[in-house]
Order: C-alpha cells, then structure tokens, then sequence
C-alpha cells in the first residue's frame, strides 16, 4: 500500500547539501530540513499494521555534516 504523506521540494540541508533528515521520535516521524521552496504536509498520521505513525516536517535545521550535493548522489558514489 502507497499512502503519500506530503511534499518536500527544493529541500536543503545546509548551503551545500540537498536534502531532508528522517529521524523516528517514538512513533513520531520527524522531516528534518533548513529550508524548501515548497513543502506541503497532506496527511500528518497513517496508521501502518494497527500502529499510528506521526509525521512533522520541521525546518531551521541545519545539518553542517550533511556532504555536499544531492542525497542520491552520495549514495551512489558511497563505498559499499
């Protein structure tokens, strides 16, 4: 099942990263970014196996440690 919680475009990191971080807060999803040229929350619980998950975007955060570019970028050039 594909439920779309929102929309987070032109997300940053800091000046040099793209991006969003994920962190679980309990059952909380929180979107961790600095700042985004649109971000559009639509639905801010779903409930996965009879466990409701919250989901926060939350901006102002900058990430200094967060490598230069975009996320899948650095994936695919990580060692594996």
């Amino acid at each position: 099942m594909h439920t779309e919680v929102g929309m987070l475009y032109g997300a940053v990191r800091n000046d040099q990263a793209y991006g969003a971080n994920l962190k679980w807060e309990g059952s909380q999803l929180t979107v961790e970014y600095r700042d985004a040229r649109h971000v559009e929350l639509r639905t801010p619980t779903v409930t996965i196996d009879s466990r409701t998950v919250t989901i926060v975007f939350r901006s102002g955060v900058t990430d200094s440690s967060a490598p230069a570019g975009g996320m899948l970028y650095n994936l695919e050039r990580s060692p594996k």
